[in-house]
């Protein structure tokens, strides 16, 4: 049976000049329809009218539909070129007729990305459309369909108006200027991200593909910062067509399954948990977090005492608590409903595969959230590989939020947050040939072999690396290639001063079979290593990210350091140093 009125955007996401049609199906009786678009946030400012006439079909499988798009022609006299004056944001096109009503959703991004702001809000449409429901499909509905599409109607929008827009109004209330994008955005626009110092991940950011992952790795490595104030973040690997209008994800990887994911021939992309084989790639290493060793409520029940719980501050005299009254063993974020307190409905907890520099910020043992719930932890917390990444390991982070001037725990930390990641990156030191461009002898210039192995240039495979490098200068062509056969091999850049009792960080891309392939500072006086990071040996290309503090007293001379222990082959490239100023 026809609904009375429903429909969609063409477009998940638009900048100006970009049109955007509508397409609207009704019953005869609400077959002429109002329409306003509206930019949402502390009101819905109108900023645009029209009416036309939905289509109005006979019978049609909606299950079909819901999987392969609606196909609905677009309203004539409602598309809408995007104007310049349209601020980035989350926008509704609210449809009515009569008693019958609609909302359309759709994202503006930024004509000139960030121009108004460094900062870009992610909102996690992914996740909408694999919980929407519409035509009795959705990835979690029986019979199962791998596949939705995004040519349909959101048949609930909670996830974007309860766990998304709090924050965005939040924002507007307290005068933070940010720009946005939609999930799809970061998979189809691989240079999305260039122009921006922070990105923040919002409420429940479940669905991600290969090349959304990459690229926010890749911004990471490249010194840009991430906020995932969100929950059960980067679980699901999903895979979308050409326009990114269908999205796939099986949940499967055994063949003789109902539902097996027909990519074989790419283990990388393959659609199951992040953490699962083949992908083997857990959301920990993006993250620091997981919803698998977290907690949720989503099924009563659960007794309010048990819900309504808050952080427990682990490390208060970390900077992200400055100005917040908060001691070491002080709950904050605890509420009196589900809307107010920020613990819930999903959390996610430190578990394999956290960055061994990852600090414990607070945490809280949800174990009472099950049965009816998943029995587990929360983490908040934060670690550094060039860039820094907070994660607040839940859902409702914006709960905590207040738009009536008080300043709470929440308020500060995320104002911390904003006022510290937005700000200008650390100055590098300058290390010749740091992406082992140029070469003589046999060796990159300006670098020192030592040990019993050899190094050469090696080409990088563009399917595996390029996408990781696309943030740094080099066109990602060459790497350096040190063969550790015949014993342990290491090669150096110095002639750079440290200052003692200062913090430092050393990263760059390594890729090695076996484990034994480091990156390290060494003072060159003492030949003392104080900050050390090894290769996981797993055979893909991975950021590797040493800190610590220099030694000794004044000025220290110092090395970078490449080493490769004996029997081991490694590449490396791009390589960074500089002082960590928090």
């Amino acid at each position: 049976m026809v609904a009375a009125l429903e429909g969609y955007a063409s477009r998940s996401s638009a900048a100006p000049g970009d049109t955007i049609d509508f397409h609207v199906r009704a019953s005869a009786a609400a077959s002429h329809f109002t329409m306003q678009i509206c930019r949402r946030g502390l009101s819905d400012t109108v900023l645009k009218s029209s009416s036309g006439d939905a289509f109005v079909p006979g019978d049609q499988d909606d299950a079909s539909l819901a999987a392969a798009g609606c196909g609905w022609p677009a309203v004539a006299g409602c598309s809408v070129v995007v104007p310049n004056g349209w601020q980035s944001g989350y926008y509704v096109a609210k449809i009515s007729s009569g008693s019958a009503y609609a909302e359309l959703p759709f994202f503006v991004r930024s004509g000139s990305p960030g121009s108004t702001s460094k900062v870009l809000v992610k909102m996690s449409d992914t996740t909408v459309a694999a919980y929407t429901s519409w035509g009795g499909r959705s990835l979690y509905s029986t019979p199962f369909t791998p596949q939705v599409s995004f040519d349909r109607p959101f048949d609930d929008m909670s996830l974007f108006e309860r766990y998304e827009l709090p924050f965005l109004q939040w924002a507007e209330k307290n005068g933070f200027v940010f720009e946005y994008c939609s999930s799809v955005d970061l998979h189809l626009d691989p240079q999305i991200l260039g122009n921006y110092r922070l990105l923040i991940s919002i409420g429940h950011d479940e669905y991600w593909s290969f090349e959304m992952r990459d690229q926010v790795e890749a911004f990471i490595a490249s010194g840009g910062n991430v906020c995932f104030l969100s929950a059960n973040t980067c679980y699901w690997q999903v895979r979308f067509d050409g326009d990114g209008r269908t999205m796939y994800c099986y949940k499967e990887t055994d063949l003789g399954a109902g539902n097996p994911d027909p990519v074989r021939d790419d283990p990388r992309k393959v659609t199951v948990q992040w953490r699962e084989s083949p992908v083997n790639r857990p959301e920990t290493k993006l993250t620091g977090v997981s919803y698998w060793y977290g907690a949720g409520w989503w099924n009563d029940p659960i007794v309010p005492a048990a819900r309504y719980r808050g952080y427990t501050v682990a490390d208060a005299s970390h900077w992200v608590f400055a100005g917040s009254g908060l001691s070491n063993g002080d709950v904050f974020g605890q509420g009196t409903s589900v809307d107010d307190a920020i613990l819930g409905y999903e959390t996610d907890a430190i578990g394999p595969g956290t960055p061994s520099n990852f600090i414990t910020l607070a945490s809280a043992d949800l174990s009472d959230w099950g049965p009816g719930g998943q029995a587990g932890k929360a983490t908040m917390g934060i670690y550094r590989r060039n860039g820094l990444v907070f994660t607040a390991g839940t859902v409702n982070w914006a709960g905590g939020l207040r738009l009536d001037g008080t300043m709470t725990p929440v308020d500060r930390i995320t104002r911390n947050l904003l006022a510290a990641l937005t700000a200008d990156p650390p100055a590098q030191i300058a290390i010749a040939n740091w992406a082992f461009e140029d070469w003589g002898n046999g060796t990159p210039t300006g670098w020192v072999l030592d040990g019993a192995g050899t190094c050469s240039a090696a080409a990088t495979d563009p399917g595996d690396v390029a996408d990781y490098l696309r943030f740094y200068d080099d066109p990602a062509d060459s790497a350096l290639a040190v063969d550790a056969t015949n014993g342990e091999t290491w090669i150096s850049a110095s002639n750079f001063i440290c200052r003692a009792g200062t913090a430092y960080g050393a990263g760059c891309w390594i890729k090695a079979g076996a484990g034994g392939a480091t990156i390290r500072l060494q003072t060159t006086d003492t030949w003392t290593d104080f900050a050390s990071a090894e290769h996981s040996g797993d055979g893909s290309w991975e950021y590797v990210f040493a800190s610590g503090t220099a030694p000794g007293s004044g000025d220290v001379p110092c090395r970078v350091k490449l080493q490769v222990a004996a029997g081991v082959g490694a590449q490396f490239e791009n390589v960074s140093v500089f002082a960590i100023p928090l």
